[in-house]
């Protein structure tokens, strides 16, 4: 096994969940769904036959060039020929822009205004349509090179932009939700099929968390007392932050993923939460 630093790259999944029904040898009549973040790669394989998740795969390892490459060699079903394939990238570099106001060429412009954009990455972007905003975003070029060479037909998203759309699609109602992922916070407030606010906070201490909370709310014209808060995070994260906000809502619920669909019966219901990000994508690619 290849190293990166002192610590060892494994090719091991941390979680497989396989159902029986899964035929290898159909694969091209399934959907594949990939999420990638700074600690983990996971992905899942849908039926649309049977309307039904068989897959489910993840991989808790930091994301450099060499340990993706040792995952797609040795992975028995991520070079498969499918139907379609979707990826995510989680990622806290980005920024939204109306559509209105959109202009293709000057998305490099747009993004390098706010974060610093490397020469080995490029710029991405796509429309949220519910939002009517573009989501702009970086990807590392040796990813998207190593994506397609196994996955030609790849179609590429931002995790802001399948987090946006389930909110805005689900309910009319007002929504306060928060996304945690590497040491960032993802606060999104819609009402009425519209999306308010949308941001991200770096966060150290719990106390920060309450803070940015509480200011967009306030800015929103909401208060943090009155408000149901729909929570989600990485898996792999392990800051206690729903038991800190749990203090100062009116009620915390956990994110899930669309209840139009079934998943096979070896992944439970906290499952369906911790990676609801991921199984949401499907329906936001259609």
């Amino acid at each position: 096994m290849p190293e990166t630093g002192n610590n060892i790259v494994t090719t091991k999944p941390t979680l497989d969940l396989i159902d029986e029904t899964f035929d290898i040898s159909q694969s091209a009549s399934y959907h594949l769904s990939i999420q990638t973040s700074p600690g983990r790669l996971a992905f899942c394989i849908f039926n649309s036959v049977l309307n039904k998740y068989l897959v489910l795969r993840y991989y808790q390892v930091m994301l450099d060039e060499n340990t993706c490459k040792n995952i797609f060699e040795n992975d028995d079903l991520l070079g498969l020929v499918y139907k379609g394939c979707n990826h995510v990238f989680v990622s806290h570099r980005y920024t939204l822009v109306p559509a209105s106001l959109f202009d293709q060429g000057a998305s490099g412009f747009y993004l390098d205004f706010n974060q610093n954009v490397k020469s080995e990455e490029q710029v991405m972007s796509l429309l949220i349509r519910p939002a009517q905003a573009y989501d702009i975003y970086a990807c590392p070029e040796w990813f998207k090179s190593l994506l397609v060479k196994y996955q030609p037909s790849v179609a590429y998203f931002h995790h802001v932009t399948p987090f946006i759309d389930s909110l805005l699609t689900d309910s009319a109602k007002a929504q306060v939700a928060v996304y945690y992922y590497g040491n960032h916070m993802d606060v999104a407030i819609t009402k009425q099929k519209q999306l308010l606010f949308y941001n991200t906070f770096k966060i150290e201490t719990l106390e920060e968390a309450v803070y940015y909370l509480a200011g967009a709310l306030n800015m929103s014209g909401m208060s943090i007392a009155a408000t149901t808060l729909t929570y989600s995070k990485d898996v792999n994260e392990t800051l206690p932050l729903a038991n800190a906000l749990k203090k100062y809502v009116a009620r915390l619920v956990e994110y899930a993923p669309m209840d139009t669909v079934t998943y096979t019966h070896y992944i439970s219901e906290q499952i369906k939460i911790q990676f609801a990000h991921l199984f949401n994508l499907y329906r936001c690619a259609l």
